[in-house]
């Protein structure tokens, strides 16, 4: 099953108004389960843990959960939240699909796309690929040989002696590696939604 991260507001001026974002939350989040995808609806993850840690913990937390996950569904006032603001930005850096509450469409391109096969994800390809990097990185330090990079790629210096099991294992990480990262490249700096640069260039 898919599974669509539910972004919108959670602050309020007061507790009520808290609890009203996350039961707007609740409601969308059980409409996506209806659609046949799993929700994961991070309001009620941290419900009236406020205080308990450092704001960065909450915002770095559910920047986390959003990159596991293989969609957003943005609810409505999110022009006034900046968290959810920042969710979309990472959503966009990682090339998830992003899909906004809309009254007049209901949830009909939501659920066009909960229907159609499930795919590779930007971020089950980053995860795969960081397997066979840390693969190559530990191969290399199993006997002390250098990692390096080679057109951009983590490779190992040739040594004779390695066990042929390992090389086995080298080469088919280091295949593995290419193919991924053919299939996914690493953005550039201006591809990051939150370059400075980008959004003074936009709004000009």
């Amino acid at each position: 099953m898919k599974v669509v991260y539910v972004a919108g507001p959670f602050r309020g001026a007061t507790p009520w108004r808290v609890e009203l974002n996350v039961r707007r939350a609740e409601e969308e989040a059980l409409n996506v389960w209806k659609l046949g995808a799993v929700a994961l609806c991070p309001h009620t993850n941290s419900r009236n843990f406020e205080g308990e840690c450092p704001d960065s913990t909450w915002i770095n937390g559910t920047l986390e959960l959003l990159r596991r996950c293989d969609a957003i569904f943005v609810l409505d006032g999110w022009k006034e939240s900046k968290g959810t603001q920042g969710e979309i930005a990472e959503a966009e850096y990682m090339g998830l699909p992003i899909f906004f509450f809309d009254k007049g469409a209901g949830y009909a391109a939501l659920g066009k796309w909960i229907a159609e096969p499930k795919g590779r994800t930007p971020a089950e390809v980053r995860r795969e690929r960081s397997v066979c990097e840390g693969m190559l990185e530990w191969l290399g330090c199993m006997r002390g040989d250098s990692v390096y990079k080679r057109n951009g790629t983590p490779s190992l210096a040739p040594d004779r002696s390695l066990h042929h099991g390992r090389l086995l294992a080298y080469a088919s990480a280091q295949t593995k590696l290419r193919r991924l990262m053919d299939e996914l490249p690493e953005p550039s700096h201006h591809d990051h939604h939150g370059c400075a640069g980008c959004r003074k260039s936009k709004s000009s």
